[in-house]
C-alpha cells in the first residue's frame, strides 16, 4: 500500500493550491471593492455605520485569509516543493515513531527512527506502525512516500 504526504496526485494538489490562492486575492479584491464603494457614497448620516462596515470586513476577511495561508495554503505548498524534489529510495524497519512534534524543514514532522536513520514524517499525513519494513521515498530526510 503506497502512501503520500499529499495524499493526491502532484498536478490535482497543483490545483487544489492554486484555486485556494485564487479564492484567497478574489476575497481579498471584494474587499477593497466593497472598501472603496463605502468611500465614495458615505454621508454624514451613513459614515459611523459605512466605518464599522468596512471595519469588520476588512478584521474578518483579513483574519480569514491569514488563517488559511497559515493553516492551509503554506505547508501543503512546502510539502508540494518536496514531493516535486528528486529524493532517495530508503528501505528500513521503523525502531521508533516520536510522540512529540518537531520542527523540521518549516513543517510540523514526527522523527522516525528507522535502522540507525533519522528520518522526518510531516505531521497528519502518513501513518506508518513500529516493526514494520517500509521502502520511503526521501528528499533532505524528510519522507515524502512510503510504501509496506
Amino acid at each position: 500500500m503506497k502512501q503520500t504526504v499529499l495524499n493526491l496526485p502532484v498536478q490535482t494538489a497543483s490545483r487544489k493550491l492554486s484555486l485556494c490562492a485564487a479564492l484567497c486575492v478574489l476575497a481579498a479584491a471584494v474587499t477593497l471593492g466593497v472598501n472603496v464603494l463605502l468611500a465614495l457614497t458615505f454621508t454624514e448620516t451613513t459614515r459611523l455605520p459605512y466605518l464599522l462596515i468596512n471595519i469588520a470586513s476588512d478584521a474578518i476577511v483579513g483574519n480569514a485569509i491569514i488563517l488559511v495561508l497559515d493553516t492551509y495554503l503554506l505547508p501543503r505548498r512546502k510539502l508540494l516543493c518536496l514531493v516535486r524534489q528528486k529524493g532517495s529510495a530508503v528501505t528500513a524497519l521503523v525502531d521508533n515513531i516520536s510522540e512529540s512534534h518537531h520542527r523540521y524543514l518549516g513543517l510540523d514532522c514526527l522523527e522516525i527512527a528507522a535502522e540507525g536513520r533519522r528520518l522526518f514524517l510531516p505531521c497528519d499525513t502518513i501513518r506508518l506502525e513500529t516493526g514494520v519494513r517500509y521502502r520511503f521515498q526521501t528528499v533532505s530526510n524528510v519522507i515524502v512516500e512510503a510504501e509496506r
